[in-house]
């Protein structure tokens, strides 16, 4: 047995109970946290999948153009 402490270490109280852990010691906590962590990953990912395809987009336009002008010079016609 302990006394309960504070972040501290000073004592809160004088009576004895068991040794409490710091994580969340209700799993209906640590579940629902888990729940909210994981749809805040999630929308992350969906944002950062999004902006990807846009500048893969982009580059991959950049670089048709570029071809085709090196194309249309190799040939004297830009």
């Amino acid at each position: 047995m302990a006394r309960i402490l504070s972040e501290s270490g000073s004592a809160l109280r004088n009576d004895t109970v068991g040794i409490l852990p710091r994580y969340k010691s209700n799993p209906l906590e640590q579940k629902y946290s888990t729940v909210v962590m994981l749809i805040d990953n999630r929308s992350r990912n969906d944002y950062r999948d999004k902006m990807e395809a846009v500048m893969n987009s982009i580059i991959w336009m950049v670089g048709a153009v570029v071809i085709v002008l090196f194309v249309l010079s190799f040939f004297g016609l830009r």
